[in-house]
Formats: C-alpha cells, structure tokens, sequence
C-alpha cells in the first residue's frame, strides 16, 4: 500500500477531514436546537504546569469536543471564568444552552452566580463528581482517617521498597497488592485501606511468621513500627471506621462518574443513603 505524501496529508487529506468533522459538528447543532444542551467545562493541568479548560456540548445526540483554552491566568480569577462562559454561550446560542458545568472552585462559583444574572434561563451546576472529591480531601484532614492512611502509606512504602520483603509478601498474599489505584486519590485512599482489609489475616500471619522474626527486617526500628502496626488492634479499628465512612461515598462517586447511566434521577437518593 502506497503511503500519501506529504502535500497530501496536509492539503487534500486535512480539508476531508476538517469536512468531516464540520459535518458531525453540523448534526450536533441540530439536536441542540431542538432539545437544548449543556456546557461542560473540564480543568486539568498539563505536565509543563500548563492550566487546560475543555470544552464540550452534551445533548441526547451525545458530546462533542468544542475546544480548548489555555487557562494558567484566568483559571483562579471569576470574571475571567464569567468571560468564557459566555464566549461559549453565544458561540454555542443562549437559546440553546440549559445549564453549564463545572467544577465547584470558588472562581466557578462565583463566575455561576454572575451567569445567573445575565441569563437567568441558564443554570450554572456543580460537578457532583468534584463536590464528592472535596467532602473525600475533608474527611481525610481529620483523625482518625488522616492517621490511619499515613499508617497505610508509611507500611507500604516500607514493604515495596525491599525487594526481598516484597516478594516475602506476595506469597502471604496470593500475589496481590496492597494498593488499589482509582481514577482520583481519594477514592485511592479508599480502596487501598480496603485492599489493606481484606489481606488482614495474611499481612498478620507475614509479621507473625518465623521467616520474619529470624530475617534482618525484624531488626530495624521502621521494621519493629511496621509490624506493630499489623499486629496491634488499634491500625485495624481506625481502618473499619474509615472504610465504615468512606466506602458509601464511593458508592455514590461510582455512580455520578461512571458512563453506565445517566445519574441525575438516582443521585439524591444516592445521598440520602450515603448519609
């Protein structure tokens, strides 16, 4: 197969594919005028420390990327947020637009309330995903579950980086792993305290062992802290009421950041649960 050259990958081959995507653009905008849609406005950081706004329009026909913004010097600042608000309203048509949605950074906030007042048939919303995040970071400054997670951290830190301990580990363990990866590191804070759960018994019977009082691990001060940490009560108990915590606002953070469903008609119940 002959490969195109380089006049046609950028001329003819660039304009097929700049067609094709105002086509789907072009059907897109049909949906929004007949059912309305909503603005999502997604803030991440790029490696260079670079700040990102993505903008994308939901409809029933699906989402569509729109565009980016370089944001690093108006991400912190309201009226900023507010001016792209509405460059992407009016780009998009006021009277299409049900709601915009963001992140629930003060910025955003107060950027929503000006919304509200110069088009008050548009709603600014919260990310239910982000409000869940937040009340995840504020529950992890309190003790017992900022304790109880340093614990984790220090214990694990410890075990992975002596090969040979970790290996020692593994096989208490059936080869799994003390840590659980989610898409945020609350949610990671989470799972990890409860992969730490369910390898109780193995961890206790690993710091128990003869293999581990007669190795030079038992030894070392850290080594000697470690393993009163698995083997007392009290790193376990804050564990349970952690998990007791945490693991319904999972549940919950599961449902409004999966793309299973729709979740608007099951999250307040969802919270009413969690409560």
């Amino acid at each position: 197969m002959k490969p195109p050259t380089y006049h046609e990958v950028r001329v003819p081959c660039l304009k097929k594919e700049v067609e094709k995507t105002n086509k789907i653009v072009e059907e897109h905008k049909v949906q929004w005028k007949t059912y309305g849609c909503s603005i999502m406005m997604d803030k991440w950081t790029a490696k260079n420390e670079k700040m990102v706004i993505n903008v994308l329009v939901i409809s029933p026909r699906g989402r569509l990327f729109l565009e980016s913004y370089d944001a690093s010097d108006s991400s912190t600042d309201s009226n900023k947020m507010y001016n792209l608000f509405e460059k992407t309203i009016l780009k998009v048509g006021k009277e299409n637009v049900v709601q915009v949605v963001t992140d629930n950074a003060s910025e955003n906030k107060k950027a929503g309330d000006i919304l509200k007042g110069v088009f008050p048939n548009i709603f600014w919303t919260p990310c239910a995903a982000h409000c869940i995040k937040l009340m995840f970071g504020d529950i992890f400054k309190l003790a017992p579950y900022s304790t109880v997670f340093a614990k984790a951290v220090k214990i694990h830190s410890y075990i992975s980086q002596r090969p040979l301990l970790l290996n020692m580990m593994r096989r208490y363990t059936n080869q799994r792993n003390l840590v659980k990866s989610a898409k945020t590191r609350f949610a990671t804070a989470i799972m990890t305290l409860h992969s730490f759960y369910l390898q109780k018994k193995n961890l206790r019977t690993l710091f128990m062992s003869i293999e581990w009082s007669e190795g030079i691990y038992a030894k070392e001060a850290l080594g000697k802290e470690v393993a009163r940490h698995i083997v007392g009560p009290y790193f376990w108990n804050d564990t349970v009421q952690a998990l007791k915590v945490g693991n319904p606002l999972v549940i919950v953070l599961r449902l409004v950041d999966g793309e299973r469903k729709p979740p608007m008609g099951y999250i307040y119940e969802a919270m009413d649960m969690a409560k």
